[in-house]
C-alpha cells in the first residue's frame, strides 16, 4: 500500500468539509480500504473491505460521489472517491490483493443505489414515507425511471445458449418477423427463468392448414396443437403459451394492424415470450383462477413487450409506446375507466387489463426495480399472489393499490367516477 500513499503526496489537499456516505475510506494503519458500495455487473454489494495490490491511475479532478465498479474482464476496481485521513482523492483505478469481507448484496445496481441513497422530502407522508418511496410528479419521470431499470436489466445476458426459432409462412411481412424474432430473443437471453430442454418457437402463419402442418412437423402433440388452434379460431392476432407463440397474419393483414396498431403489434414478440416466462416461474398456475388478476398477467407482459420493442428500435417506448397504451385506455369503453386497479380482474371489453395494467406495471418497476418485479412470479409458485407480492417487494399489495390510485391521474389513466 506504500505505492498508493507515495503517489498520493503529489496530489493537492482538497479538504472538503462534507463527508459522503458513498466515499471509500483507506486506513493507513491496517492497509484496508472500506467500500460502502461496489457494483459487479448488475449486483450492488454493501460494506466491502479489501486490500489493494496496485494503483493504476488517478485524477485530480473532483468527481461526484457514487459507487465503486469492479470490471470482471480486467480485474480493475474503479473508485470515484477515497478518503485518506483528512484528504480526498478522486477517480482512482486499482487492482485488488485480497477481499477481507463482504456485507449484503442487492440485484439491480441503479435501483439498489437509488434506494440506499434516497432521502425523503419533508412533504413525504403516509404510505410514501412508510416505504421510503418517491411520489412521481409526472408520467415522464415515472416512465424514464422504469425504462432505466429495464435497460439495466437486459444489459446482462443470462442465457447466452438459448436459441429461439421463428417460422413464418411465405407471404407474411418480413418486418413483423424481424420484430418478433429480435424482441423474443432479447427476452429469452436476458431474463431469469427456469430453462427447459424444449426450444420455444414463434410461428407466423396465414392459413389454418399451414399452422397445423408446421406445428405437427415441430413435434407438437394433438393436445398442444388443439390449444394453438383455439387461439387461431378465436381470431386473435397474437397469442402464446410457455412453449410457443403464434401470429395470425391473415387477421393482422386484413385489419392493417402493422399500420394502424404499429406499437401494439411491435410489442407482441416480447409480450408473448414473457407470458411463457410467467408460466415457467409461477409453475403453470392458472393466472386468474390461481389468484393473479388480469391486470397483472397482461399488464406486466405489455410493459415488457413495449420495452423490448423499443430496445430493438421498432417503436420508442417513451413516445409511441406510452401513447399506444394511453390511447387504448382513454378511447376504451367508459365502463373500463370506472374500475379501480384492484377491480381489473377479467380480460373483457368492459375490463381491459392491458392499458391500465401496463401503466401500473411501469409504476411498480419504477418503485421496486426489475429483479423484485421478476421475483414476484418466483414467490407466486408457492404463495398466493398478495403474499408473493409482499415477499418480493416488501410492499403490501393493498398499499400498492392505494398509492397507485393516488397517482394514476398523474400517470395518464384517471378514473371516471
Amino acid at each position: 500500500m506504500k505505492l498508493l500513499i507515495s503517489t498520493f503526496f503529489t496530489l493537492v489537499l482538497l479538504g472538503f468539509a462534507n463527508n459522503s456516505s458513498a466515499a471509500d475510506t483507506y486506513d493507513i494503519r491496517t492497509g484496508i480500504l472500506s467500500i460502502p458500495f461496489i457494483a459487479v455487473e448488475d449486483v450492488l454489494y454493501y460494506d466491502v473491505a479489501i486490500t489493494i495490490k496496485s494503483l493504476i491511475s488517478f485524477s485530480t479532478d473532483i468527481q461526484p460521489d457514487s459507487y465503486d465498479t469492479y470490471e470482471l474482464s480486467t480485474g480493475e476496481l474503479k473508485i470515484p472517491m477515497v478518503i485518506v485521513g483528512s484528504d480526498r482523492y478522486y477517480n482512482l483505478t486499482v487492482t485488488i490483493a485480497d477481499v477481507v469481507s463482504v456485507g449484503t448484496s442487492c440485484e439491480g445496481v441503479s435501483f439498489c443505489y437509488s434506494k440506499v441513497t434516497y432521502i425523503p422530502s419533508k412533504e413525504s407522508s403516509g404510505l410514501w414515507e412508510k416505504y421510503l418511496l418517491k411520489k412521481p410528479m409526472s408520467a415522464t419521470e415515472n416512465a424514464i425511471l422504469a425504462t432505466k431499470y429495464f435497460l439495466d436489466y437486459v444489459n446482462i445476458v443470462r442465457n447466452p445458449s438459448v436459441k429461439g426459432l421463428t417460422i413464418s409462412q411465405e407471404g407474411t411481412d418480413p418486418t413483423l418477423k424481424n420484430w418478433v424474432s429480435k424482441s423474443a430473443d432479447l427476452i429469452a437471453k436476458t431474463f431469469q427463468y427456469p430453462q427447459k430442454e424444449r426450444q420455444h418457437i414463434n410461428v407466423i402463419g396465414i392459413d389454418r392448414d399451414w399452422i397445423i402442418n408446421t406445428y405437427s412437423s415441430q413435434g407438437f402433440s394433438s393436445t398442444e396443437l388443439s390449444g394453438v388452434l383455439n387461439g387461431w379460431d378465436a381470431g386473435s392476432p397474437a397469442f402464446g403459451s410457455a412453449i410457443t407463440a403464434t401470429w395470425n397474419y391473415e387477421v393482422i393483414r386484413t385489419e392493417n394492424l402493422l399500420v394502424f396498431d404499429k406499437a401494439g403489434m411491435a410489442q407482441t414478440g416480447g409480450h408473448e415470450y414473457f407470458h411463457g416466462i410467467q408460466e415457467k416461474l409461477a409453475g403453470n398456475r392458472d393466472h386468474v383462477g390461481g389468484g393473479v388478476l388480469s391486470w397483472v398477467w397482461e399488464g406486466n407482459a405489455t410493459f415488457v413487450g413495449l420495452q423490448a420493442a423499443s430496445y430493438i428500435g421498432a417503436v420508442d417506448y417513451l413516445t409511441l409506446g406510452r401513447d399506444y397504451t394511453l390511447n387504448r385506455y382513454n378511447f376504451g369503453t367508459p365502463e373500463n375507466k370506472t374500475l379501480l386497479l384492484s377491480e381489473v380482474i377479467q380480460n373483457t371489453k368492459y375490463s381491459d387489463p392491458y392499458a391500465i395494467g401496463m401503466v401500473a406495471t411501469e409504476f411498480l418497476v419504477a418503485n421496486v426495480g426489475m429483479y423484485n418485479f421478476i421475483n414476484i412470479y418466483k414467490e407466486f409458485k408457492s404463495k398466493e399472489y398478495p403474499d408473493a407480492f409482499f415477499s418480493a417487494t416488501g410492499i403490501e399489495l393493498a398499499d400498492f393499490y392505494q398509492m397507485f390510485e393516488e397517482v394514476r391521474s398523474t400517470l395518464g389513466v384517471p378514473i371516471s367516477l
